[in-house]
């Protein structure tokens, strides 16, 4: 095989080298670079670490001294207790015992707090009360104590009750101050299981070990205490201490290994505590070996794996000779190659062929998107380069357009010669005989089929010929054609004709605009050839609307309006026919949107909502998209006179009837209110619009004239039968007193005074 050529070596070999080299180098260079740095750098992260929690502990200590001083200037420990009897006074006990208990619970580092009465030589401890019974050696430490000059003090208590510490206690020590002697000590009991997890901090590995000392040399109870490394540890401080100053580091070799030794000191009451920290070595370096090892390991394993890949690898590079050949086993894989090639080649020759005969599709929908502006991002060049691969001359040449427009479908339709769904079947006929008029005419064209009842035809033309010749030509090749269409499918046509304009990146807007032109077509004329040319200049003189058309128009809004469906049926024809025999397709479709635009206004005023007439369909979109006259003229009557006229009708007969017995009843009832349209229709349920028309339509009058004859006719009947002032007959109905005497005044003829005279004469 070829891969196991000598290039195939060589590769592996290389590949080799590359994947496994770098990762000894590296873990080489971990190794023994690493281990050593790691070393040198851990002294110091130490000594910062052991800083941070020495300062802790200081921190903690101090606060604790404090908190003691403040409780010692308490006036619950003030010289009363010299002459108090503690197992008769129990109101000044209980509070002894309640400040004792709150001291306790100031602080995790407290175990006990104790107030010892010499003269009386009772203890008051912060968990029993009154101390049954206290040993001997805790009386002689009492006496230690006050014969001491200092008044707060830190001291190693004895082993021995009332305290509860099997080792001797470290106790904070406050004499109460008074005139002559002392009459009380307050002693605060360390908790040697919290000192101990603070002197852990000072700890950063598995085999290290910590100590306190005191300034008498005494080792504070924690962690280690007792411990042969401990008393080790100690030992080899102890020798250092004359040469190594406070808060320095020293290596200290043990059976166990090497150790980083940190000490220091920090200043309490009265003297210097010192602390000592060993951290084993090995912890710190003991992961960066394992480290490196693992490495060590790791890229023996890549250099396994390495080797494999890089086969595979090799055997990869050869995979597109293996491809090409594929399971055959040719002698001579290059003649097969050659092989292989030609019949290809033969292959792609007929392919090549298949795409010549495609060539009229493709062609007619590249026209059909540069037409339609789909192709805007191509430049001038690009769309000639592209035209001159389907086979046109693009050099000194100019272009047209023809559209050909056919109506009448809908009339057919309507008579059973065509059904629904048969206009691209039209289309395709029309197609095909515009296609064979134009190719006897020797032109260069293209017949595009739009599906909808219109054909358009992209001419190229010589741009030397004279323009009039040409459009001469195009006009009578849209006779013949019209008149073809006409005798064969029975339908007429308008024929629309662009301008001559050489750039094909024009003709998107040329088209667009010839076809907008067809607006222009003339509803009672049957063919009809409209020149783009010949638009321009008729379009400039503007049609004067007929007033016997506009008479018509406000005939048919009043009948709509009135509910007269015969009638506005019978305006709505007449409406029609006179836009058909005076004016343009487009006027006609323009009357018609300005009339769906008055029945939206109508369907407003009375009160309907154009979802539940004409659903959710947009009509002017639907009126805009019909060409046909014939089909627009029924499309509105169908759509939206009909269901207009038969809801609107049903709602007069019935349902505006009961809205305005409802609003009477309303207004009857709460005349003498601030009353207001839009305050009437909220309580009806309804809107202002649809209540002021039905008011209107039912009652004769508007709702304002109804509401103020209401008042007038209450105001004449409080007048005539009640001695009221004419000021509060005025509130009664729901007036100001001014407004209503120029109200009743402007109704009535007379002012309220004189119609209460006249009344009572």
């Amino acid at each position: 095989m070829l891969w196991k050529g000598r290039y195939f070596r060589r590769s592996l070999i290389w590949v080799l080298v590359a994947a496994c080299l770098p990762a000894g180098v590296i873990s080489i260079l971990f190794y023994s670079v690493g281990t050593a740095s790691i070393k040198n750098d851990f002294a110091e992260t130490h000594q910062m670490m052991l800083a941070n929690a020495t300062k802790r502990m200081d921190d903690t200590l101090t606060n604790l001294e404090l908190m003691a001083a403040e409780w010692m200037l308490s006036p619950k420990f003030d010289e009363r207790l010299r002459h108090i009897n503690l197992r008769t006074s129990f109101t000044e006990t209980h509070e002894i015992y309640h400040a004792l208990s709150v001291i306790k619970g100031s602080s995790p580092l407290i175990r006990q707090t104790y107030l010892v009465l010499p003269e009386s030589g009772d203890w008051v401890v912060s968990d029993g009360g009154i101390a049954a019974s206290v040993s001997a050696p805790s009386r002689s430490f009492v006496s230690e104590l006050l014969e001491r000059e200092e008044i707060v003090f830190w001291q190693r208590g004895p082993a021995a009750a009332p305290f509860t510490e099997r080792d001797e206690p470290l106790l904070l020590t406050m004499k109460l101050p008074g005139i002559g002697a002392t009459y009380g000590i307050l002693l605060i009991e360390l908790d040697h299981a919290y000192m101990g997890r603070m002197l852990a901090e000072l700890n950063a590995g598995k085999e290290g070990t910590s100590l306190l000392l005191l300034d008498d040399g005494s080792i504070i109870p924690g962690i280690g205490e007792n411990r042969e490394d401990t008393m080790k540890l100690m030992k080899a401080f102890q020798s250092r201490s004359s040469e190594t100053a406070p808060a320095s580091s020293f290596e200290w070799k043990q059976d166990k290994g090497l150790y980083t030794v940190s000490s220091g000191q920090f200043r309490r009451l009265h003297g210097d505590w010192s602390y000592v920290s060993a951290v084993s070595v090995a912890d710190v370096i003991s992961p960066v070996q394992k480290l490196s090892s693992f490495v060590l390991f790791t890229a023996g394993v890549c250099l396994l794996l390495a080797a494999g890949l890089s086969w595979i690898l090799s055997k990869k590079l050869y995979q597109p000779m293996k491809r090409l050949i594929g399971r055959h086993q040719p002698e001579d894989e290059f003649a097969w190659i050659e092989d292989q090639w030609k019949h290809l080649n033969r292959e792609s020759q007929v392919l090549q062929q298949r795409y010549e005969q495609q060539l009229p599709t493709i062609k007619n929908s590249f026209l059909l998107q540069l037409l339609q502006g789909h192709l805007r991002s191509f430049s001038e060049e690009d769309l000639r380069a592209r035209l001159e691969e389907h086979g046109w001359e693009t050099t000194d040449r100019q272009y047209a357009f023809l559209l050909f427009q056919l109506h009448g479908f809908y009339k057919l339709n309507q008579s059973g010669r065509f059904t629904s769904g048969d206009e691209p079947l039209i289309s395709f006929a029309a197609a095909n005989i515009i296609g064979e008029l134009v190719s006897q005419q020797g032109w260069t064209a293209e017949i595009l089929n739009f599906q909808d009842l219109s054909v358009g035809v992209f001419l190229s033309m010589s741009a030397e010929g004279h323009e009039g010749m040409l459009k001469s030509d195009i006009h009578r090749l849209g006779e013949e054609a019209a008149a073809t269409l006409q005798t064969l499918l029975k339908l007429h046509a308008t024929v629309l004709i662009s301008r001559l304009h050489p750039r094909l990146r024009d003709f998107p807007s040329l088209v667009k605009e010839t076809r907008e032109a067809a607006r222009h077509r003339h509803l009672g004329e049957h063919n009809q050839i409209l020149d783009m040319d010949d638009v321009y200049l008729k379009v400039q003189v503007p049609n004067e609307p007929g007033g016997d058309r506009d008479m018509g128009d406000r005939d048919l809004i009043q009948a709509l309006r009135m509910g007269l469906s015969e009638e506005a049926l019978r305006l709505y024809e007449r409406y029609v026919d006179r836009a058909e025999q005076s004016g343009t397709f487009d006027d006609l479709q323009q009357s018609l949107l300005q009339l769906l635009g008055r029945v939206y206004v109508i369907v407003e005023e009375t009160g309907f909502s154009r979802e539940s007439l004409f659903g959710d369909v947009n009509l002017y979109t639907e009126l805009l998209a019909i060409r046909d006259a014939e089909e627009l003229r029924v499309w509105f009557e169908c759509q939206v006179l009909a269901p207009f006229l038969t809801e609107y009708v049903q709602a007069v007969q019935g349902n505006h009837k009961a809205l305005v017995d409802k609003a009477i009843a309303y207004l009857e009832e709460h005349y003498a209110q601030d009353l207001s349209l839009e305050a009437c229709a909220e309580a009806c349920g309804t809107y202002p619009q649809k209540l002021s028309t039905a008011f209107k339509n039912m009652a004769g009058v508007n709702f304002i004239d109804y509401l103020t004859e209401l008042r007038l006719t209450k105001a004449k009947e409080l007048l005539r039968d009640t001695c009221f002032k004419v000021n509060e007959v005025a509130a009664m109905v729901g007036y100001q007193p001014v407004h209503f005497n120029r109200v009743f005044k402007k109704h009535v003829g007379r002012t309220p005074g004189q119609y209460r005279e006249q009344s009572a004469g």
